[in-house]
């Protein structure tokens, strides 16, 4: 029977995702990074990697809590310090194309899919409250005039470096019995957020109730998707926590992207559109000439004209010196 080397099927695959990398498409995804600062999101094609590179897509797929951590290194490595400092998150990897029988609903989430990469379609019935999960506390010593710094890693990110540091709350006191004092302002946290996706009516089974699944919404993915959206979420599929000692265990989806999913007849803007609505919106007399465009059949009425629009668009939230709040929503 041949026995792999563990560290030279790591390497090889080390090289295939340098490679991958340094090609002529990857450096054109990571110059738009670059440009476009404000949605660092480098995106894997993965009916390109069928073509080219197998064993790199079989790891993107069927390994991807060790895959998928190294590759956002080596993106962050190509992009240099100096770059990932101007841009407003970290890099995030995403991917695109056709998943094969890693595309399920809720229900066809099973063990033969479990710790791997898979594409999830339903809809979205609830989201929970966006949280702040530790990642580096600082703490204070007064006795010793010294700040404390300890790592928090998080074996649900599956992203470059999350994975390590502690485990537990902070430290209470140091090495030497001092007592230490938890500095908020100094400490780093990022945003978490779980939601809870259903299957949608119809693709339930006659007789059957629809099956749901828990999704991790993390950093810029938080607030992505809300309650009554049909969305496509692309993540790991891994145990979150053991129910009890049965040996059973609470499953979830770590989300990689998430995002509605276009109804029939929509179809998403093209960059074209987006530069003119760009530039339309700048333009200073932007509210008369959307005025003018609303019902221009009917002559005159300009101020019902703008009311009316001013309504469509909402409105700014005010909070009163008396301590009422007006929405701006409605």
């Amino acid at each position: 029977m041949l026995e792999i080397d563990p560290q030279e099927s790591s390497r090889r695959m080390l090289d295939r995702m340098k490679r991958y990398i340094e090609s002529a498409e990857s450096q054109r995804k990571l110059g738009d990074i670059v440009r476009e600062a404000s949605s660092p999101v480098f995106v894997v094609n993965l009916d390109s990697l069928r073509k080219t590179d197998l064993e790199l897509l079989a790891g993107f797929t069927e390994r991807p809590s060790s895959t998928l951590p190294e590759f956002e290194r080596l993106l962050r490595e190509a992009l240099g310090p100096a770059v990932e400092s101007r841009i407003s998150s970290r890099v995030r990897l995403d991917f695109e194309g056709s998943f094969g029988a890693h595309s399920v609903t809720p229900r066809g989430l099973r063990a033969r899919v479990l710790n791997k990469l898979v594409r999830v379609t339903g809809v979205v019935v609830s989201v929970s409250s966006v949280r702040s999960r530790l990642t580096r506390s600082t703490q204070y010593c007064p006795a010793t005039r010294q700040f404390v710094s300890q790592d928090f890693g998080d074996d649900l990110a599956l992203r470059a470096g999350d994975a390590e540091g502690g485990r537990g709350p902070p430290a209470t006191a140091d090495a030497g019995e001092n007592p230490l004092v938890f500095e908020l302002g100094l400490s780093r946290f990022k945003d978490v957020q779980w939601a809870q996706i259903q299957e949608t009516p119809e693709s339930v089974p006659p007789g059957l109730l629809s099956r749901s699944v828990d999704l991790l919404l993390q950093e810029d993915l938080v607030d992505s998707v809300k309650p009554g959206d049909r969305v496509e979420a692309v993540g790991v599929f891994r145990p979150i926590e053991p129910l009890g000692l049965s040996g059973l265990f609470r499953c979830g989806v770590v989300a990689r992207s998430a995002a509605p999913i276009l109804e029939a007849g929509e179809k998403a803007p093209s960059p074209e559109e987006i530069h003119n609505i760009r530039a339309v919106a700048r333009r200073p007399d932007l509210i008369s000439l959307l005025t003018r465009s609303l019902a221009p059949a009917i002559f005159g009425l300009e101020a019902v004209k703008e009311a009316l629009l001013l309504q469509c668009a909402g409105g700014a939230e005010k909070n009163l010196p008396g301590g009422l709040r007006l929405r701006g929503d409605i």
